[in-house]
């Protein structure tokens, strides 16, 4: 489990590219509009926000962020690969971006 900085913008990119095709009724977002993003965009998301990636033997295995909006923070963009889900990497994304919080 690590915090996403604004160098880590490819990871970040495939892991959030991963959600909307996998999973394209969860997001408010498009994979169609996300996936044409620059470089400069997804380092201006992870600037905006925080964001955690779950990673198990050198894969990236999910992602949450965490965003404030009007007061409150929220868990956003939360996601485990299929491969993954049942074990505990969920558990601790929520629990990061609940630390953060």
């Amino acid at each position: 489990m690590r915090a996403l900085e604004p160098d880590d913008w490819q990871v970040y990119r495939e892991i959030r590219l991963a959600m909307l095709a996998d999973s394209p009724e969860a997001f408010a977002s498009r994979y169609e509009d996300v996936v044409r993003r620059d470089e400069t965009e997804w380092r201006r998301v992870l600037t905006d926000c925080d964001h955690f990636l779950a990673e198990q033997d050198g894969a990236t295995v999910g992602g949450a962020g965490l965003v404030e909006h009007e007061g409150e923070l929220n868990l956003i963009g939360m996601y485990v690969v299929p491969d993954h889900r049942g074990g505990p990497a969920a558990t601790l994304l929520v629990a990061a971006v609940a630390d953060r919080a």
